[in-house]
């Protein structure tokens, strides 16, 4: 049958609180009578229910007595108020398994997802089994592992493992209605089959998009049992399976040991540098300017410097701004930016230099960095300082911080404001 229809929101009201006053051996009619409820916030009758996702039990089974007492004339069954309350209490816990087929007869890769509150863990495993990426998190510290891999082309990304903070946005678990109600389905065909045998449970099967989406629905929750993709309707392209347990398997949370491989922790690593931007650093005079060099940092292809002057920033026009001993330079260009630290009474600065990829340097080294004051007040067309290169501060450098990459470094990954260590802004010379 086709789950598109003309029927008024009364009518369906009507039909499906029908099902409310009655014993119930099905709970198909539940499940419908309750979507009706949460998708016409007002009636005929004048009740306005909306239950959000997410409400606790209290609230869920005032809400079912309200429902059952106001609309039906009749004795409010407990096996339809236990029903109510299950399939609208908020779901917090999930595990979904997902084979990739992608057109093959076995899968090619899979995955696995756990779903606990704030907590989460992903697993792709690759060839038949073999572990490819994990990521554990708990809404404030998340892990991740990459067992790396070599493009055709003969590009190596290396097998890492990092910490940070979490800031993944968590997988909702969400009911069948918000396929329904998605703009993608609603302008195509939607065909619903009911009391559907899957692996020997009763369920409601729904098939989207002229079948290339085919989910199996539980008929009281209405939550997702299984969901098929078909490239074209015809090839299985991917099957995912959905578990929604009252308790969860605690080892997929935990942060594992992986043999040979040390995490490298952004949050502590970034608490170094902040805190080098509080001391004074290694200090040198030149030309009546004071340059601090605060901390240097570097991953495969940059080497960042991060000081404060006395003087001005410098031109990012000039042929280089920052100069280490033994780096092979990929360009001539030492980048100066800017960085807005409310954290701090002076502006720190960074020049970045782009080398040569994976080429080390030896430690100790010797840095040198660009150093500009105003030339005698003069003001330029657009009345900013015009810049006077003075000379080189040099400074003998023994520690540097490794990172995996540094924009990750001074950049905290908050979500939608790109801030970090700081707001980086491109200073113009």
């Amino acid at each position: 049958m086709n789950y598109n229809n003309q029927q008024s929101s009364d009518e369906i009201i009507d039909r499906e609180l029908q099902a409310l006053r009655e014993p119930v051996e099905s709970m198909h009619g539940v499940g419908d009578a309750i979507r009706t409820m949460q998708e016409t916030p007002k009636s005929k009758r004048t009740l306005n229910l909306r239950w959000p996702i997410g409400i606790g039990s209290v609230a869920v089974a005032a809400s079912a007595i309200i429902l059952v007492g106001s609309l039906s004339t009749g004795k409010a069954y407990a096996g339809e108020l236990h029903a109510i309350s299950a399939a609208q209490l908020g779901q917090h816990t999930m595990i979904m398994k997902c084979a990739n087929f992608v057109g093959h007869e076995t899968p090619e890769w899979t995955t696995e997802w756990y779903l606990d509150h704030q907590r989460h863990a992903s697993f792709e495993y690759r060839d038949h089994g073999r572990l490819q990426y994990m990521e554990v998190g708990d809404g404030t510290r998340r892990f991740t592992y990459s067992a790396g891999s070599t493009s055709p082309s003969g590009y190596v990304v290396k097998e890492q493992a990092l910490i940070d903070e979490d800031t993944s946005s968590l997988m909702t678990i969400g009911t069948v209605d918000s396929y329904l109600k998605d703009d993608f389905f609603k302008a195509r065909k939607i065909e619903k089959q009911t009391n559907v045998d899957l692996n020997g449970r009763t369920c409601d099967l729904y098939l989207l998009a002229n079948g290339c989406y085919r989910i199996w629905v539980d008929q009281a929750t209405r939550l997702p049992i299984q969901r098929e993709v078909y490239s074209k309707g015809v090839t299985l392209w991917e099957r995912d399976t959905y578990e929604y347990p009252a308790t969860m398997p605690e080892d997929k949370f935990k942060e594992p040991t992986i043999p040979g491989i040390t995490a490298f922790d952004y949050i502590a690593a970034r608490k170094t540098v902040t805190d080098s931007f509080t001391q004074p650093g290694q200090v040198q005079t030149v030309g009546g300017v004071t340059i601090s060099l605060k901390a240097m940092v570097k991953d495969e292809n940059q080497i960042v410097a991060l000081w404060t002057t006395s003087g001005l920033d410098g031109r990012t026009d000039f042929a280089v701004n920052l100069q280490v001993e033994g780096a092979q330079n990929q360009d001539k260009l030492g980048e100066v930016v800017e960085s807005n630290l409310p954290s701090v009474d002076r502006t720190i600065l960074n020049a970045r230099l782009r080398v040569i990829y994976g080429q080390p340097f030896k430690l100790p080294t010797t840095v040198k960095i660009a150093v500009w004051s105003g030339d005698n007040g003069k003001l330029d067309k657009n009345g900013k300082p015009v810049k006077k290169f003075v000379g080189w501060a040099t400074f003998a450098v023994d520690q540097v911080i490794d990172a995996p990459h540094i924009e990750n470094l001074l950049h905290r990954p908050v979500q939608g404001t790109g801030e970090g260590i700081a707001l980086n802004t491109k200073k113009k010379g």
